[in-house]
């Protein structure tokens, strides 16, 4: 297996968990997403919702990205950080934990700035065009017509920048990946076959 990690990016809509979890059955290795927040909350004593509020919070800057990791490297006190900081603290953590059991998959909570010290990561984002991905809001997530578009807008914008506030970098920069798959045109199964081919080399 030429990579033993997967961590994908997606936008709102797109149905990159889908295909995350699609892939996961195929491989056999455990999918991570939402069970990082569950394990955040555990540890932080937090409601899962006041996390995504933190997550919305972050502050889009290099600096306090590099900040961020700094503390993680030298081990300083929680306590020192915003809640943001001690949010993505804890998400980072909990990424590095899950990868020390074995070759997994992510979900988005920027996994590949966990992962960055491992060369087998597959670095994925999954887009669609925007009228498929405002579908998907209204029928596979329940959100009413009038509300569909500022909320794809709101998440795709908290993605952006938390991604950003973490890693220092454009979250829709396509060099930062190695593999761009447009789930709209191939569908859930086709991009999970394409990712499990690019796994196995």
């Amino acid at each position: 297996m030429k990579y033993h990690y997967v961590a994908i990016e997606r936008e709102y809509g797109s149905g990159g968990t889908g295909i995350g979890q699609r892939l996961s059955e195929l491989s056999g290795l455990p999918c991570h997403g939402s069970d990082i927040l569950e394990r955040v909350s555990q540890v932080l004593g937090l409601a899962v919702d006041q996390i995504e509020r933190y997550e919305e919070k972050a502050t889009n800057s290099l600096l306090y990205s590099l900040y961020l990791l700094g503390q993680v490297n030298g081990g300083a006190k929680a306590e020192r950080l915003s809640n943001e900081g001690v949010v993505y603290l804890e998400e980072q953590k909990i990424i590095k934990d899950c990868a020390a059991h074995g070759p997994a998959i992510f979900v988005g909570r920027c996994a590949v700035n966990a992962l960055a010290d491992r060369k087998d990561v597959l670095r994925v984002f999954i887009h669609a065009d925007k009228v498929l991905r405002l579908e998907r809001t209204i029928t596979g997530y329940g959100i009413p017509l009038e509300d569909a578009e500022s909320t794809l807008q709101r998440f795709d914008r908290k993605r952006s920048r938390y991604y950003g506030a973490n890693t220092g970098k454009d979250w829709r920069d396509w060099s930062n990946y190695d593999l761009i798959l447009d789930s709209g045109s191939l569908g859930t199964d086709t991009c999970a076959r394409i990712l499990l081919a690019a796994m196995n080399g």
